[in-house]
């Protein structure tokens, strides 16, 4: 088995390194994955052939209706993905996989709104890496973003990500590093130092699994510290999730603005999910202000891979 570059009397798993943008995940997603913002009703279906299609029919906050098709295709090693909108922006997608190299690759898309994106991706037992180039053809304004994951131990992971405009008037738009341990399978901590130009920061996460009452969970919480704002400086948010039984789960979280979300997920059978979501503003809890109540129904599989970004125009 391979060893660390940092230690290298560590022996690291075959396992390929995860990408920066995966540090921190599991706290991520548990708190803003299944608390629903529209209500929407989805159809999944595959061809016999293995073609993929999403239909999405989403009702936005001004009350009006969008909807969006969605599929992907593959050819051997190249997938292809197309979005189509109800509001007029169509996006193509196109991946190749092991491009010479095994672990490499290379994916790039169009859209009317007139992005071209071409973007490259390694990964091995020991590291990995990303780079994205973006050029809009109205603008002609181009960036280019990379980032790159080192993992030291199977337990400790480190990275940065950065993000370079190239345009008329060149500037570095994002720096950011992180750090990630994880004892176990079942919990993780991440550490995070970002700078937005003029504001800088300081980040950290904690995910861990949890057992109550026999049943399985989860908790997470996050708080950033803005290093040059002396108020409001503080962000603090912690959430749960709790599985009630087989087909049913539970979430919940609540951050330092005040607000709280709960959202409830309900397998109806093998190729139909409910979720049912609130977003709640504890300030005004006795007015009908404030407060939003969505569901999203998905039905012709459980899989949400692939949904489609194109319900609303930007």
């Amino acid at each position: 088995p391979p060893r660390s570059t940092l230690f290298p009397y560590t022996t690291l798993s075959r396992s390929p390194a995860s990408l920066f943008s995966d540090l921190g995940k599991d706290a991520r997603d548990l708190l803003s994955k299944d608390y629903v913002a529209k209500s929407k009703v989805s159809f999944d279906t595959t061809s016999s052939r293995g073609a993929n299609f999403v239909t999405t029919v989403t009702k936005n906050g001004d009350n009006t209706i969008s909807a969006s098709l969605a599929s992907k295709h593959k050819f051997n090693d190249v997938e292809v993905k197309t979005n189509l909108g109800s509001c007029g922006l169509v996006k193509v997608d196109a991946s190749v996989t092991d491009i010479g190299i095994e672990g490499l690759k290379a994916a790039g898309s169009v859209s009317t709104k007139q992005d071209l994106a071409a973007n490259f991706t390694y990964k091995s037992a020991r590291a990995s890496f990303q780079t994205n180039f973006l050029f809009n053809l109205a603008t002609k304004q181009p960036v280019l973003s990379g980032s790159l994951n080192v993992k030291a131990t199977d337990a400790v992971n480190a990275g940065l990500d950065a993000e370079y405009s190239l345009g008329d008037n060149p500037e570095l738009k994002r720096v950011v590093a992180g750090l990630e341990w994880r004892q176990s399978s079942d919990n993780a901590v991440n550490l995070t130092l970002r700078n937005n130009g003029d504001n800088t920061t300081v980040g950290t996460s904690y995910w861990q699994k949890v057992a109550f009452l026999g049943r399985d969970g989860a908790v997470a919480a996050n708080l950033d510290y803005q290093l040059n704002k002396p108020n409001n400086a503080v962000k603090v948010a912690v959430g749960s999730n709790y599985r009630l039984d087989a087909d049913s789960v539970l979430k919940s979280k609540v951050d330092s603005t005040g607000r709280v979300g709960l959202a409830y997920v309900h397998h109806l059978s093998a190729d139909a999910k409910l979720t049912l979501g609130a977003d709640l503003d504890v300030a005004a809890l006795d007015s009908s202000k404030g407060h939003k109540f969505n569901f999203a129904l998905n039905l012709g599989g459980r899989s949400e891979e692939h949904t489609s970004e194109l319900q609303s125009p930007a």
